[in-house]
């Protein structure tokens, strides 16, 4: 729905090998590759495919079709959450090791996104993507500062981040980048923060209703798809 009108989505919506696998996954999609939408929101609880959504869409339009590629990189941001603290420098090891473990769930993501693609395939195009430097991850702790020019940004577990993040964020997007949230408003990990006062909840308040207009989109997401047992871990517990 666009204000007054309706849109049909686009048929035979893939990205990067990944079909959705439902009606919300489907809608997500449509917005995650729509270069009309500048701001997207995917709230949802664990297992529902917004992370994994959202990667191989930005993949996809980085990096699948050089020829006709819609952004020139896709820079990955997530807080850092450890011990009540979101700074790597509490963490030990170098800045590379710190982040290690980040991009094993980025090799896990292209994995997961086709039957066919073994890990060693996965990690050969990680690592080419990576060194042509179309793909970056990092703490959002090096994001302030940055200016965004024709990328593709994902703020992953948004919900853990503060609200005058996701404001930093959108005000130095240039013409040509795309700004993706994605989180768990009813996981909440940082401390001082609650499911009404993080990053995903004020900006899906503030842009929401029609207020964003057509350069925003949200989905809440509900169907678990990784397994009958993450769905009901995150239904349950």
């Amino acid at each position: 729905c666009d204000g007054s009108r309706l849109r049909l989505l686009r048929p035979n919506l893939e990205a990067f090998d990944l079909k959705p696998r439902n009606i919300e996954q489907r809608f997500a999609l449509d917005l995650l590759l729509d270069p009309e939408v500048a701001v997207v929101a995917l709230d949802g609880p664990a297992g529902t495919g917004k992370t994994l959504l959202a990667i191989a869409a930005g993949l996809e339009q980085v990096w699948n079709n050089p020829a006709q590629r819609v952004y020139e990189r896709l820079a990955i941001y997530r807080p850092v959450v450890a011990v009540g603290r979101q700074e790597l420098g509490y963490l030990p090891g170098t800045r590379e090791e710190k982040l290690d473990p980040w991009m094993g769930a980025i090799h896990d993501a292209v994995v997961a996104m086709s039957d066919g693609r073994r890990k060693g395939v996965a990690d050969e195009t990680i690592t080419q993507i990576t060194s042509e430097g179309r793909l970056t991850m990092d703490s959002v702790a090096y994001l302030r500062g940055r200016s965004l020019h024709s990328t593709w940004v994902l703020l992953d577990e948004a919900q853990n981040l503060e609200p005058s993040l996701a404001k930093t964020v959108l005000t130095r997007a240039a013409e040509g980048t795309k700004v993706v949230f994605t989180g768990d408003t009813s996981q909440i990990d940082a401390p001082f923060l609650s499911s009404h006062n993080n990053a995903m909840s004020v900006l899906t308040a503030a842009l929401g209703g029609g207020r964003g207009g057509r350069l925003f989109g949200h989905i809440r997401l509900t169907q678990g798809e990784r397994s009958p047992l993450a769905t009901m871990a995150a239904a349950l517990l």
